[in-house]
């Protein structure tokens, strides 16, 4: 019975400027061409407009409200990742693009995360059924290209955290019986 309020804004380079000095979001999901050193913006008239690492690094700094969570959908997703880290992100999901980038493996993976933290899982419940939904519908097999940053052991429960709800995670799998209250 909660309600989710999405913004949905072409990646312009001065969107996510204003997007930081709004600063009302602990989630951003960031679509847009990488390279190793900057991200790459459609401006609308033909021709791009470029962001180094080190200004997106402190615009993730000045931001009104610190992210929880950024989603990276880019060639060298990795990288980009890491700025967000290093800027203070405490957890950044990367979805690396393949050649072609309108990637139906991606976008699959993409709708199941939302859906499950729409669900009240956990980060970490939440990335590992988007990869498994990628794998079993066949979509790739190279489940790897999708990281959840900082990388922790299986069993760490740094990323056990509820993204847009507030009450606890349930556990992953089924508590008790579910048999008992049947007559």
């Amino acid at each position: 019975e909660a309600t989710i309020q999405v913004e949905v804004e072409a990646g312009k380079l001065g969107r996510l400027r204003t997007f930081f000095e709004k600063g009302t979001s602990r989630v951003l999901h960031l679509s847009c061409y990488g390279h190793p050193e900057q991200l790459t913006f459609e401006n609308g008239t033909g021709s791009v407009e470029i962001l180094e690492v080190e200004e997106l690094r402190s615009l993730v700094q000045s931001a009104k409200c610190p992210l929880q969570l950024v989603v990276v959908n880019s060639f060298y997703s990795g990288r980009i990742g890491r700025v967000f880290l290093e800027a203070g992100v405490p957890h950044v999901v990367c979805c690396h693009h393949t050649e072609t980038f309108r990637d139906k493996a991606a976008s699959h993976f993409t709708k199941n995360l939302y859906h499950a933290l729409a669900s009240n899982k956990s980060l970490k419940q939440a990335f590992h059924l988007a990869k498994e939904a990628v794998r079993i519908n066949d979509f790739s097999k190279n489940i790897d290209r999708y990281v959840l940053l900082p990388q922790k052991a299986e069993n760490d429960f740094y990323h056990d955290i509820p993204v847009f709800f507030t009450k606890p995670v349930p556990p992953s799998g089924i508590m008790g019986n579910p048999f008992e209250s049947m007559p």
